[in-house]
């Protein structure tokens, strides 16, 4: 069974045309959270709602790679028109401290890992799927 706390590293390997990021933009993405952005909007739910049946099958394990293509058109709703590349893998789970593992103990665990799943600051926050 995958860890809850694993995580997925969305990494932007391939950005062609137009694109909402360049080549290296990185999100992570947990079962209940993310830290990061590819860009917002459609892509980066698509991208999110992906690393999550990956973390959900259960069968990943601690190594994971996995390349995916996402035209940037009508299918996803964008207009840009270009076309993206997103490197799915496996970080496995988050650093102990973030959970108060080793040397944690625990007492912030619950402050950092809401710190962990905010956006950064001056980050795009992701489209709700609402509108």
């Amino acid at each position: 069974m995958t860890d809850a706390r694993q995580t997925i590293r969305i990494l932007v390997a391939a950005a062609e045309g137009s694109a909402p990021r360049e080549a290296g933009a990185v999100m992570y993405v947990t079962a209940d959270g993310f830290d990061g952005t590819i860009g917002g909007g459609a892509l980066e739910h698509a991208a999110m709602a992906a690393a999550r049946e990956l973390l959900a099958r259960g069968d990943i394990g601690d190594w994971y790679r996995e390349l995916r293509s996402y035209p940037l058109g009508p299918s996803l709703g964008q207009c840009c028109g270009g076309m993206v590349r997103l490197l799915f893998e496996v970080e496995g789970p988050l650093p102990s401290p973030l959970w108060g593992g080793a040397g944690g103990g625990g007492q912030n665990a619950e402050r950092a890992k809401e710190s962990f799943l905010q956006p950064p600051p001056g980050a795009l926050a992701p489209a709700s799927p609402q509108g």
